[in-house]
């Protein structure tokens, strides 16, 4: 089944080629790209583009998005959340969006995986947030790559705006992803924010976010009942 022509479709474009767009059928009713590359060249009129200063990565581009329209996000139906050229996280995308049914609540649509090294912002997380856990610190994290995911937007409005404000400020403290290819990449907001994805913007309590993860069969690691993650942002 076709998604509905009332889908979102957000971008973070840096230098990417994004006329792949054109192969999305039905045409969603609205595309925002938030461009923080070169200038791209005048799109049809259901394009929105806002160029953006390079800071927090992809990450802050959904927070940003999340932020600015909070009001009028249970209008825009299932929101998909994509890189400029997303084909390299999952090389069947378009084809993956063009199936959706409309209906998901919140489904990763990238197939790559990566696996990521606690930094200092997991640390300091961890020791603010699970002062009295048991558990340590995992060596390595598995987290999908590539900001690729859907959800609907009256699940991204549960979160308030001081919510998105504050994962924004901690966002832009991230060097750009270009600044650390090749360099062995320690958990940053930017990671964090891959890591639990469905959280923030699946509007999900911590029972319904650990009933989530034990069904995809991963470690919700940190969200022990005393971890006080969703009163932190």
């Amino acid at each position: 089944m076709l998604i509905p022509v009332n889908r979102t479709i957000v971008i973070t474009r840096f230098r990417e080629n994004i006329s792949w767009i054109f192969g999305l059928n039905p045409k969603p009713a609205r595309i925002f790209v938030y461009n923080k590359g070169p200038n791209l060249p005048k799109f049809p009129q259901y394009v929105t583009i806002e160029n953006l200063e390079n800071v927090g990565n992809g990450s802050h581009s959904c927070l940003y998005h999340a932020f600015k329209y909070h009001k009028q996000l249970h209008k825009q139906g299932l929101i998909v959340f994509l890189q400029g050229d997303p084909h390299c996280h999952n090389w069947n995308i378009v084809q993956d969006i063009n199936l959706l049914s409309g209906r998901e609540q919140f489904k990763n649509l990238g197939r790559t995986w990566m696996k990521i090294k606690p930094g200092k912002f997991y640390e300091d997380l961890w020791e603010q947030l699970c002062p009295y856990s048991t558990r340590s610190i995992p060596e390595l994290l598995r987290a999908p790559i590539g900001d690729l995911f859907c959800v609907q937007g009256r699940r991204v409005q549960k979160r308030s705006t001081r919510f998105y404000q504050r994962a924004m400020d901690l966002c832009v403290q991230d060097p750009p992803f270009v600044d650390l290819i090749g360099k062995s990449r320690p958990l940053t907001f930017s990671g964090f924010h891959e890591l639990v994805l469905p959280w923030i913007y699946g509007g999900y309590n911590y029972h319904e976010y650990k009933e989530l993860l034990d069904q995809l069969g991963r470690d919700p690691g940190f969200l022990d009942p005393r971890c006080k993650l969703i009163r932190y942002l």
